[in-house]
């Protein structure tokens, strides 16, 4: 397949702060993969935890939003101990991260669950995954369990009304915001059953962040959940929508990209059909991805189908155009690919010299063949900004 994709000019580079970086090219974007360096308190091993984007309050009025990531849950089979640490990450001198421990619940084990950022509230909202780690059968669970960013106070099983949704693990989970207040929609996962037999679910269910309460919602069709779907990502589109892609039903796995599109009393599924002029990427499930404006990034997973293939790449959908692009990657550095956790870190950071805007995501984690991973990239997406010209 590599001889059908688009021709993409690489480079790599060093600088004087411990930065490694690795830069790939398309028509659309310029992505470059920079190896993160921390000035203390290293990041454990881990893999199928969960990274949240909180915004940070700016104190000059740039359009560059900058953001905390917290990072919350993980597990790593070959190395022992807990996981539900969670971590506060800024900038510190010579562009290095500082990890900043922060409070965690005692004795709470959990991956494969979701986090969601309730900005209304200022707190973070963990659904489901699955508890009683490093047993032959881990536990799903259905618990919400809150933190309050600016107090950093946990509720733990936090009281919730309505129609809850069966307890799972590697669903997805977005926030909306609706005239009616903000809601999280969570979609698919999966359970084992007690003879050991996956369960893998079709269901979509929105929890009301006003009133923490549970309804179960119709689609008017099934989409990408005829047979269920799990190990997908999601992400709010527009504020009134949802993009998903790929995930397995535990028997495919699958590179398909839908949307789900919300009004107060219907959801309906829209495939969104790539360009065929342009390759598409290799069916894929417990990969990770973001939403950055109209580009959705793609990167690592895995194909069951394929003897188990890790999958160590990165592509691009511009949702505008319907066009996938894939980008190289240097695959000395890139070897945990699966379950590993991606969020934005710095968005919107213009540069006048040769009109174009940068967006960062930072990277973490993940599982390959040697085990589990405690590598930490940021990912640099730039892409030209026709606007900066007229202002």
């Amino acid at each position: 397949t590599k001889a059908l994709l688009p021709s993409l000019g690489r480079q790599m580079s060093e600088d004087g702060n411990g930065f490694i970086s690795f830069t790939s090219e398309s028509t659309d974007l310029t992505v470059r993969i920079n190896d993160l360096k921390f000035s203390e308190n290293d990041p454990l091993t881990r893999a199928g935890h969960c990274m949240i984007s909180v915004p940070v309050e700016m104190e000059s009025k740039s359009s560059e939003v900058s953001y905390q990531i917290y990072i919350i849950g993980g597990l790593d089979p070959m190395n022992p101990g807990p996981r539900y640490l969670i971590y506060n990450t800024g900038m510190s001198l010579m562009g290095k991260v500082k990890l900043e421990k922060l409070p965690s619940p005692g004795g709470w084990h959990i991956t494969g669950h979701s986090g969601v950022y309730d900005d209304r509230n200022r707190r973070i909202v963990i659904f489901g995954g699955n508890s009683k780690l490093g047993q032959s059968n881990p536990k799903p669970t259905n618990d919400i369990h809150v933190l309050d960013v600016e107090s950093m106070d946990w509720k733990m099983k936090a009281p919730v009304q309505g129609n809850r949704p069966s307890p799972r693990a590697f669903h997805s989970a977005v926030a909306i915001n609706g005239k009616d207040g903000s809601h999280i929609i969570v979609c698919g996962g999966q359970a084992a059953g007690p003879n050991g037999q996956m369960r893998i679910y079709n269901d979509v269910y929105r929890l009301s962040l006003r009133n923490m309460k549970w309804y179960r919602c119709t689609t008017t069709n099934a989409g990408p959940l005829e047979h269920g779907r799990t190990g997908h990502t999601a992400h709010s589109y527009q504020g009134t929508k949802m993009i998903l892609f790929g995930g397995s039903d535990s028997k495919r796995c699958f590179n398909d990209v839908w949307m789900l599109h919300f009004s107060p009393k219907t959801f309906r599924w829209e495939s969104i059909r790539p360009n065929r002029q342009n390759p598409v990427p290799p069916a894929r499930t417990a990969h990770c991805s973001e939403l950055v404006n109209d580009y959705l990034i793609v990167m690592g997973g895995l194909n069951f189908q394929k003897k188990e293939e890790f999958i160590d790449d990165i592509w691009i959908f511009n949702l505008l155009t319907r066009s996938w692009n894939r980008y190289e990657t240097d695959p000395s550095r890139y070897e945990s690919p699966v379950n590993m956790g991606l969020c934005l870190w710095k968005e919107g950071e213009k540069d006048y010299s040769d009109d174009t805007i940068t967006h960062q995501l930072m990277l973490y984690g993940g599982k390959g063949r040697d085990g589990c991973s405690s590598s930490v990239y940021v990912i640099d997406i730039k892409e030209a900004n026709e606007n900066m010209k007229d202002e």
